[in-house]
């Protein structure tokens, strides 16, 4: 067991970009500071196996303070006997790279686990690139964290290679992939603890910085992201969290589901600790009417009516939208839609399977109940052109004209290449002609790459020839400094 000086196990969320180089270089920028959602229930899991945890986000700690430095807290640390790091989303692969190495220097001695999405997928390549690293968690991790927390700590009878979902390193060096246990039961998500940051540094902070401000509410509040289901019943062409990547990557093949009153218990302890928004893992529609129905079911019982971020995967039923409207706290409350484009065609070839009336009227219903709309369009995905553009712009414009000001914002952003995404797996169908984001590397060499994007054809990760990106940016901004605040400029970051 840990004492008052010595943690056993340290848990650390990156930022997503490495240190800057050059005189006056500030470390990591703080971006990206959101963590998945499952590292908070592995925080919590440790902590009621008896384990002393502390974590801590280092895109949280830039932000409050800008000369922060991982390299530097971790000096000032007693050595982990267990170290673990996400790599779930790619944006993160340079500063998790940077992390491990420092991480040995200063904790020879500590067990270095890394897991996540894009750990999973380049399980062999991570260990090859790091040798810093001791383990990679591949796939689902309620198991694999515990029994790495009981051989680190050297607990009676725990073996490395009787941990599931793992990839371990030889004799030799080399990786070597470990026993795969099934993926996670809906009783253990049931029994995951997404509730208490109690383990976590600036937890006030982390919860200010990650709640999505509906226009009704410009003042902001506190959020936090909940685990409602895992998987998921889609496969857009884009999306490296779809169908068949869930498949690929843990043996999920189906969408499996936390009970709804789990659901409502935890948002009802988050509510108490004064918790303003909550934001879903998964779309409530997708897990179904009878889930969706007996969840706001719970709520109701419970006399609980929390502000909830809500993400449609296709578009809202009019039966989510009357249950929003009649119990939720409308001041917090958003729900996201991904037209992706004005082009239906275009929609339609990347997984959205919508019209543009059926979107307006969606939006329409949406606004009328009180509800926000935080549409989410994507510049660069294969089809979208300079004359779809236009189309794009003019759906927006119909959306922001649809209700209040302060009920209605849009955004379009540029398209990264996922990795395990159709788009990467299936370039032909999607008239991708070059594609280099393929190896963990190029994920590396993607994030150290400068800052802000020009948007120049290829920058994300993919070519398609043939349109002019720029004047596409530049199309879109100009309209978001007709509606300003409400339509967001494409993000340079």
């Amino acid at each position: 067991m840990g004492t008052a000086d010595q943690t056993e196990v340290i848990v650390i969320h990156p930022s997503a970009a490495p240190p800057a180089q050059g005189p006056g270089a500030r470390g990591f920028r703080a971006t990206y500071p959101v963590m998945p959602a499952g590292l908070v229930a592995h925080a919590n899991r440790l902590l009621a196996a008896g384990f002393t945890v502390r974590g801590i986000n280092v895109a949280v700690e830039q932000m409050l303070a800008p000369d922060f430095r991982a390299a530097t807290w971790m000096e000032v640390q007693g050595a982990p006997a267990l170290l673990l790091i996400d790599l779930h989303w790619y944006e993160h692969a340079a500063a998790v790279v940077e992390l491990v190495a420092c991480a040995r220097r200063v904790w020879p001695d500590a067990l270095v686990a890394v897991g996540g999405l894009t750990a999973t997928r380049f399980a062999h390549e991570l260990m090859q690139l790091c040798p810093a690293i001791d383990v990679v968690v591949r796939g689902d991790a309620e198991e694999s964290v515990l029994g790495l927390a009981s051989c680190a700590t050297a607990r009676p009878e725990s073996r490395l290679d009787q941990v599931p979902n793992v990839t371990v390193r030889d004799t030799h060096g080399s990786p070597v992939d470990g026993r795969r246990a099934s993926s996670t039961s809906c009783a253990l998500l049931d029994e995951s603890n997404g509730v208490d940051l109690g383990f976590l540094d600036n937890a006030l902070a982390y919860e200010r910085m990650v709640y999505s401000y509906p226009p009704q509410s410009p003042w902001g509040g506190r959020g936090r992201w909940l685990i409602n289901g895992r998987g998921c019943a889609f496969d857009c062409s884009y999306c490296g969290g779809g169908r068949s990547a869930h498949e690929a990557l843990t043996g999920l093949r189906k969408v499996i589901r936390r009970s709804p009153d789990a659901i409502a218990s935890d948002i009802g302890r988050l509510l108490g600790r004064g918790i303003d928004q909550v934001s879903l893992t998964l779309d409530p529609d997708m897990l179904g009417r009878a889930h969706r129905t007996a969840f706001f079911d719970a709520l109701h019982r419970r006399a609980l009516r929390p502000g909830l971020y809500v993400e449609s995967f296709q578009l809202p039923s009019e039966a989510l939208l009357d249950s929003l409207a009649l119990g939720s706290d409308l001041d917090h409350t958003e729900v996201a839609i991904t037209p992706l484009s004005g082009s239906e065609s275009v929609r339609r070839h990347h997984g959205k399977r919508f019209s543009n009336e059926a979107l307006l009227h969606s939006a329409a219903e949406l606004v009328s109940r009180g509800l926000s709309l935080f549409a989410f369009f994507s510049l660069n995905l294969p089809g979208e052109d300079d004359d779809t553009m236009a189309e794009t712009t003019d759906l927006a414009r119909r959306l922001l004209e649809l209700g209040p000001e302060a009920q209605v914002r849009v955004i379009n952003i540029c398209h990264t290449l996922d990795p395990v995404s159709l788009m990467g797996a299936t370039p032909e169908r999607f008239a991708v002609q070059r594609i280099t984001l393929r190896s963990l590397q190029d994920y590396v060499e993607y994030c150290r790459g400068p800052r802000p994007w020009g948007f120049v054809e290829g920058e994300r990760g993919f070519t398609v020839p043939g349109r002019d990106l720029q004047k596409m940016v530049a199309s879109w901004n100009v309209l978001s400094e007709s509606y300003p605040g409400r339509a967001i400029a494409v993000p340079t970051v």
